[in-house]
């Protein structure tokens, strides 16, 4: 599971991260809430823990700014604010979770635990554009036409469309791949080469995209 930490308190950060990293959790840290949009926008995380009161923006419009780029990240709200209308404010612009301080640690990692396994499995079939990705039977479709893809496209292909619009690194689609232990070879261009075959090739636009130094995604 990999964790954006968005909180301007650096011993609690310190404290939150000491304790999921030992609970094999990568956790990725931010101090304000641009900083915090910056590393949502470039990176792909299975969740945010986000705190209100920041330094610039504050959380409620980090959150929104979030769901105005279509990031579908579950987001849990951390903070101090108690009140009902903070709480009603929270998930009206877009949260998943809200956990008030102070909070034991083993609770919020349950809690982030458990909502990013439920996202995880929500996502059923997913449609951009004319590509359709159905994760129940590990089917792809575009323009209604079946694609046949092999183990490995299909892992790509199915990492690009969770992650969509956001972009997918080249360390991203060589973990999904490989692991820990990727080829010490051209093996991932090998595979987007073949994904393109298929569900670029014989169509009339690419879906499939490279951002130059910085990865792959899927733009209709």
């Amino acid at each position: 599971m990999k964790i954006l930490l968005v909180e301007d308190n650096t011993n609690l950060a310190g404290s939150i991260i000491d304790w999921m990293s030992m609970n094999s959790v990568t956790m990725d840290y931010a101090f304000d809430g641009q900083s915090a949009i910056n590393l949502a926008s470039h990176n792909n995380y299975d969740l945010i823990i986000l705190d209100i009161n920041l330094p610039d923006l504050d959380g409620f419009d980090v959150c929104k700014s979030l769901r105005q780029q279509h990031n579908r990240t579950p987001i849990i709200f951390l903070t101090a604010r108690d009140s009902i209308e903070d709480i009603e404010m929270g998930f009206e612009s877009g949260a998943h979770d809200y956990l008030i301080k102070p909070f034991q640690i083993r609770e919020l990692y349950a809690r982030a635990k458990s909502l990013a396994k439920r996202y995880e499995n929500q996502l059923s079939t997913i449609n951009i554009g004319d590509l359709s990705v159905d994760f129940v039977e590990e089917t792809a479709t575009r323009k209604g036409t079946p694609l046949k893809l092999n183990n490995h496209c299909w892992k790509l292909l199915s990492l690009l469309a969770k992650k969509h619009p956001q972009i997918v690194s080249k360390s991203e689609l060589e973990a999904e791949l490989w692991g820990e232990s990727p080829p010490q070879t051209d093996s991932l261009k090998t595979t987007i080469y073949q994904l393109r075959k298929v569900v670029d090739k014989p169509f009339d636009h690419p879906v499939i995209k490279t951002v130059p130094r910085r990865g792959l995604s899927i733009e209709t």
